[in-house]
C-alpha cells in the first residue's frame, strides 16, 4: 500500500494547521512532519491529540550539520552550503533543511511520496469532489517514470469577509491562468502605484522596463509531491536531485493557496517577516508590494483600525470588481471550488482538548462567516 507524507515549517499558525491535517488525513496522508520555526502561539497544542502528526523543531545551520551525514551532502553541495548559510536569516532557507530532515524520516518509516505544504495550502485534485483517500490512490497509480507531481497554484480571492474556518468555507480562487492588474497604494509615498519597474540589461546598462501589479499577491509556482527514495535537494516550491538535475514531473490538481484571506491574516503574515531580509533564499529581492506591506504591519505609527482599512481597500476585492471578473471571456479569471467545503463538511475540526481547556480560541475561528 502506497503512504504518503507532507512536511510544513510553521509560525504562529494555530487558526490552519489543524484543518490542514484532518483535511489531508481525509485524502489519505497518514503523517506529518511540523516543524515549528519561531512559533509563539498554540499552534502545537491544536493537534496535540493527533497521533499522525510529529512535531519537530525546525533546523538551524548549526543542528542541521551536528548529523555527520548532513555534513557528508553539505561537502557535496555548493548549493546546500548556501542554504546552510542563509538559514540564520531566512525562513525559507530553514524550511529546505527540514524537508531534507522529513525525506530522510520518510525513507526510515517506509514513505514513498513527501509532499512540501504551507499551512495555507490545500491540494485538490477535482474541484467539485473530494473523495476518501483519493490523493494517495492517486500518487500510487503514477507510473514509476514520474518522479514528482506538481500542483500549480491558485490563490483565493481576497475578500471583505470573516470566517469560521476558511479552508472548509471559501471557493472562489484566482484560476491559475489569469493576469489581473491591481494598483497599490503606498502610504509611506503617498501614491497610488500601478506598475512597477524591473531593470534589464540593454548593452550592457540597466534600463527601466515597466511592469503590471498583478492581483496575485503571492506565488504562481505551486507545490510538489516527490517519491522520497530519491537523493534530493529541496527548493521551496520543487525538489531537484542532488546533483542539481530535474525530476521527471508530471501536473495535476491544484493547490488552494489561501493567502491573506482576512484582515487578521494579514496581519500575522507580515508580522512574521519583520525580521526577513530584503531578498529571497534564491537572491531575488523581496516584491515592492510585499515589501510596503511588512513596513505598515510592523510600523506602530499604523492601528489596528488603520490596517484594517487598508485591508478592506487596497487587499481585498468588492463585489463590483468580482462580477466585472465574472462576466467572462476568452480567458478564465475566477474558479469556484466547491469538493473541499464537501470534504469538511465531514471532518471534526475542533482544536485538541489541550486548547479548549484554557478556553483560547482564535477569533478567525470564533467568528461566523458573513
Amino acid at each position: 500500500m502506497t503512504r504518503a507524507a507532507i512536511v510544513m515549517t510553521v509560525r504562529n499558525e494555530q487558526d490552519l494547521l489543524r484543518s490542514n491535517v484532518l483535511y489531508h488525513l481525509h485524502l489519505g496522508v497518514e503523517r506529518f512532519f511540523v516543524f515549528l520555526d519561531a512559533t509563539t502561539d498554540r499552534t502545537p497544542e491544536t493537534v496535540s491529540d493527533l497521533d499522525a502528526v510529529t512535531i519537530l523543531p525546525s533546523c538551524s545551520g548549526e543542528s542541521f550539520l551536528e548529523i555527520e551525514a548532513h555534513r557528508v551532502q553539505h561537502v557535496r553541495s555548493p548549493r546546500l552550503q548556501e542554504v546552510v548559510q542563509k538559514s540564520a536569516s531566512h525562513h525559507e532557507a530553514r524550511q529546505m533543511l527540514n524537508t531534507i530532515v522529513a525525506l530522510e524520516r520518510s525513507r526510515e518509516e517506509d514513505i514513498e511520496w513527501l509532499i512540501s505544504l504551507d499551512p495555507d495550502e490545500l491540494l485538490c485534485l477535482d474541484p467539485d469532489t473530494t473523495a476518501v483517500g483519493e490523493l494517495v490512490d492517486f500518487l500510487a497509480s503514477q507510473p514509476a517514470e514520474v518522479e514528482a507531481v506538481s500542483f500549480p497554484t491558485s490563490e483565493i480571492v481576497q475578500r471583505r469577509a470573516t470566517f469560521g474556518n476558511v479552508l472548509a468555507e471559501a471557493t472562489l480562487f484566482k484560476h491559475e491562468e489569469s493576469w489581473v492588474a491591481r494598483p497599490l497604494y503606498d502610504p509611506y509615498r503617498k501614491q497610488v502605484r500601478r506598475h512597477f519597474y524591473q531593470p534589464r540589461k540593454v548593452l550592457g546598462l540597466p534600463v527601466p522596463k515597466r511592469k503590471v501589479l498583478s492581483w496575485w499577491y503571492g506565488h504562481r509556482l505551486g507545490k510538489s509531491a516527490v517519491r522520497a527514495g530519491l537523493e534530493l535537494l529541496p527548493r521551496v516550491h520543487t525538489f531537484r536531485r542532488f546533483d542539481g538535475g530535474p525530476l521527471e514531473t508530471r501536473s495535476a490538481g491544484r493547490l488552494l493557496h489561501y493567502l491573506l484571506y482576512s484582515a487578521d491574516d494579514f496581519v500575522k503574515k507580515f508580522k512574521n517577516y519583520v525580521s526577513h531580509p530584503d531578498t529571497l533564499v534564491s537572491g531575488h529581492a523581496l516584491s515592492y508590494r510585499k515589501r510596503v506591506w511588512i513596513d505598515m504591519v510592523n510600523d506602530p505609527s499604523f492601528s489596528e483600525e488603520d490596517l484594517r482599512q487598508y485591508y478592506d481597500r487596497w487587499v481585498a476585492f468588492d463585489d463590483d470588481e468580482l462580477t466585472g471578473m465574472k462576466r467572462g471571456g476568452a480567458k478564465p479569471e475566477l474558479v469556484e471550488v466547491t469538493g473541499i467545503v464537501q470534504a469538511f463538511r465531514g471532518l471534526d475540526v475542533q482544536k485538541s482538548a489541550a486548547v479548549e481547556s484554557d478556553g483560547l480560541s482564535s477569533p478567525a475561528l470564533r467568528r461566523p462567516a458573513e
